[in-house]
């Protein structure tokens, strides 16, 4: 089974109180994955980070419907997920995905928006995802990793770098769980890519202070939906797994923590 798990995100550039087209990231789409039909694919979380008080829309003829579909206000410098329920949204390998934001009228002001989609058979893909029965009597011990990462666009996923471009005390064919991370400041979302994550970015909002809800962000999603959510990194993997962020035009920098289990 191809597991896959991916955040996907975009921006609008001063879209006022007119609901306007959020532009993908490069590399990103809104179009969902060719997924095995049989299998399970669905929209898991969805958030917007916006300059004042704006709103987030969703929409496909194949949600309940292609008027309004999913809407929801969202409060300014509030990225805090809107859908991440214990009941998911389905949705259809294929289909492309509407996603609009207002927002900010301000010229320059950047909006932006994320999605967490879910693959439980996504061909040429098998990210390592566990259950947190799977891991729990594995645990050695806790093992935090710090990145600093210089963001430079508001337009784009930004500040690239290497899980061990801080701290470098990961262990050769050792594998990690990540359980959640933390950071600072508030941004709008934290993505981790490597060859575990079947090359696929795998992330949550970045919510600065409120780190209570992603210090185990992982572990709470295999809790509310049941599939396996938290990735295995291997130790060996360390140079070529990357954390990166998504954040407006007001922040220059993200620090990022990572929150590992070293597994026996």
């Amino acid at each position: 089974m191809g597991l896959g798990m991916e955040i996907v995100g975009g921006y609008a550039e001063a879209p006022g109180d007119i609901f306007t087209p959020v532009t993908p990231f490069t590399g990103d789409s809104f179009l969902v994955k060719n997924a095995n039909p049989a299998k399970r694919t669905f929209l898991g979380s969805a958030w917007a980070y916006l300059h004042v008080e704006g709103a987030m829309r969703i929409r496909s003829p194949k949600l309940h419907d292609n008027v309004q579909g999913l809407n929801w206000t969202i409060s300014g410098y509030a990225p805090v997920p809107v859908l991440e329920h214990d009941t998911v949204q389905t949705v259809y390998p294929q289909d492309v995905l509407t996603v609009e934001v207002t927002g900010s009228s301000t010229a320059g002001q950047v909006e932006q928006a994320c999605l967490l989609m879910y693959y439980e058979d996504l061909p040429g893909v098998n990210a390592r995802l566990v259950n947190w029965t799977d891991i729990a009597g594995r645990i050695k011990n806790i093992f935090t990793v710090r990145v600093n990462l210089t963001t430079t666009s508001a337009k784009n996923w930004t500040g690239t770098a290497a899980i061990n471009s801080y701290v470098d005390l990961f262990k050769a064919n050792v594998d990690y769980a990540l359980l959640g991370y933390m950071t600072s400041p508030m941004a709008t979302a934290v993505g981790i890519r490597g060859p575990d994550t079947g090359n696929m970015r795998i992330g949550g909002p970045a919510l600065g202070s409120s780190w209570n809800q992603t210090r185990d962000y992982f572990v709470r999603l295999n809790r509310k939906w049941g599939v396996p959510t938290i990735p295995v990194i291997n130790g060996s993997n360390k140079f070529s797994t990357t954390v990166d962020v998504a954040a407006n035009e007001m922040i220059s920098g993200v620090k990022v923590t990572l929150i590992f289990a070293e597994l026996g």
